[in-house]
């Protein structure tokens, strides 16, 4: 195959016909490449690679939704991508991947589009990243618009992983949660505020933080673990040290065989059994229900309780000195 528009490789594999064109395509090629599968027609006169077939379904639909969202920026007058579509682009986690991106447009710029859902919103300079080459919401205001219109979880999942890859600062964050006030879905935004932690290092600690707020006890956050010779053990997603609960959001399903993780896993998970601590670990299905979630850790905290009745103590060591958030 012709070799893509160099556009293309700073626009997520997307070009135009026209950027096509000027690199040597004909639309005759274009259209019969399209038909055999082998580019796949975004929208009229935008195209691109179809996703690698080895991703994820998850991750294919993540790919296609920022492909689509900077189709449209790309065609449509002052168009930007935004909210999950912005997400995708900037290879951001999505708590949920929408069928149809979202694009934010000035309200006084009329259209009407099939296949997109329309934000009418006007965005000043600083809301918008400079360093692409179509109009996008900046990393900040992206996760702001995504708690505005998927709620709290969606939001901090994403500003959590902004924020631990130094993709965002919490000013901008509080910037951006400014610009919004008195919009649909802002009260959102302005908790996403309150909960958001640069220390989670994956979606379901984000997640699992989020729904255990206010309904158990507030935990330190990627906590230093030492036995009481001082030998280092490892960090807890969660600690709740007065309770002698270590809390594991996904535990041993993180860790793969061939990348010879599992073996220092076991080391570690050996190590905190002998502290006498109680290891409760939960994946995706209980984190998302923040009832079952509560109702699983009081009951880690009940045989915590137990133990303390019976006279077994605490073998570890916990610095007094543990941040408990967040930026």
């Amino acid at each position: 195959m012709r070799e893509l528009p160099n556009q293309a490789k700073k626009q997520c594999g997307v070009f135009t016909i026209e950027q096509a064109l000027s690199a040597g395509w004909s639309q005759a090629t274009l259209s019969r490449k399209a038909r055999a599968g082998e580019l796949i027609r975004l929208r009229a006169g935008a195209f691109a690679l179809p996703p690698p077939s080895e991703l994820t379904s998850f991750d294919r639909s993540a790919t296609f939704l920022a492909q689509q969202g900077v189709a449209a920026a790309l065609q449509l007058q002052d168009a930007a991508v935004s909210h999950s579509a912005a997400l995708a682009v900037y290879g951001l986690p999505l708590f949920h991947a929408p069928k149809v991106p979202c694009v934010t447009k000035p309200q006084d710029v009329r259209t009407r589009q099939l296949g997109l859902h329309l934000h009418r919103k006007k965005l000043e300079p600083s809301q918008l990243d400079p360093s692409y080459e179509f109009l996008i919401t900046s990393v900040a205001r992206t996760c702001i618009d995504v708690a505005c219109e998927q709620g709290v979880v969606a939001g901090v999942i994403a500003a959590d992983a902004a924020l631990a890859a130094g993709r965002i600062t919490g000013d901008e964050l509080l910037f951006a949660r400014t610009s919004i006030k008195g919009d649909i879905g802002s009260p959102d935004a302005g908790r996403l505020l309150d909960l958001v932690d640069s220390r989670a290092e994956s979606p379901l600690e984000s997640l699992s933080r989020v729904n255990m707020h206010g309904r158990v006890p507030a935990p330190l956050v990627q906590a230093e673990l030492f036995a009481e010779d001082g030998t280092f053990i490892g960090r807890a997603d969660f600690l709740w040290p007065e309770l002698g609960v270590v809390g594991e959001a996904d535990g041993m399903a993180k860790y793969s065989i061939e990348d010879g993780v599992l073996a220092r896993e076991k080391w570690r998970q050996d190590r905190l059994n002998e502290t006498n601590a109680v290891i409760a670990r939960w994946g995706w299905d209980m984190a998302q229900s923040p009832l079952k979630l509560a109702a699983y850790l009081e009951e880690r905290f009940a045989e915590a309780q137990a133990r303390r009745t019976a006279g077994i103590r605490l073998r570890w060591r916990v610095p007094n000195a543990q941040v408990s958030r967040k930026y």
